[in-house]
């Protein structure tokens, strides 16, 4: 069962951070432009905190809860939006932790691939769940997740260009999590 804070906000699997961050340190400067996506907790901002970066702004659908567990100390800056509406220039890094599932099919095929082709960022790092479904909450709509029948061969299928970095059982939660990445060469 996924947890929830009094908030709405969930809590993130530390599976695969360990792997994450490493491809974060071989791949980006401590200087890089991250942009985290749907932050929850600010995880994998804390993350890249302590290992050096300063510039990492966040994204999220959901507001309740961000003043409140002091979640702004952890980023430049904080918008409040869904990320199907959000627009900006570019960034080196975008982190989709633990969000593609929470949207549909054909809008994350056509978010990613807007991205890459518009030349928004050079990296992408997801992380994602395999078969996992969750229903929103009565605070929190939004933690639905709208594409639980992810397998391996679903993300060969309709996500081609990212490459597997690592899978394993969920260490805190029943089921497996994957991350995947994207880089312009």
């Amino acid at each position: 069962m996924i947890s929830f804070n009094k908030y709405g906000r969930g809590f993130s699997t530390q599976t695969g951070k360990q792997e994450s961050m490493a491809w974060i340190n071989r791949h980006l400067s401590r200087d890089a432009k991250i942009l985290d996506v749907g932050f929850g907790c600010a995880i994998y901002a804390r993350l890249l905190i302590k290992q050096g970066y300063e510039n990492i702004d966040g994204v999220d659908v959901y507001e309740h809860g961000i003043k409140e567990l002091k979640l702004d100390k952890y980023y430049n800056n904080i918008f409040i939006s869904n990320i199907l509406d959000f627009d900006f220039e570019f960034y080196d890094l975008i982190i989709l932790g633990d969000v593609l599932e929470h949207l549909h099919l054909k809008d994350g095929m056509a978010l990613l691939e807007c991205w890459i082709r518009d030349g928004k960022t050079n990296n992408l790092l997801i992380s994602i769940p395999y078969n996992l479904k969750q229903a929103g909450t009565r605070d929190n709509p939004h933690e639905e997740h709208l594409q639980p029948e992810i397998t391996p061969d679903y993300m060969k299928h309709h996500y081609p260009y990212l490459k597997l970095l690592y899978s394993a059982e969920m260490a805190d939660v029943p089921g497996k999590i994957a991350i995947y990445t994207w880089q312009r060469i």
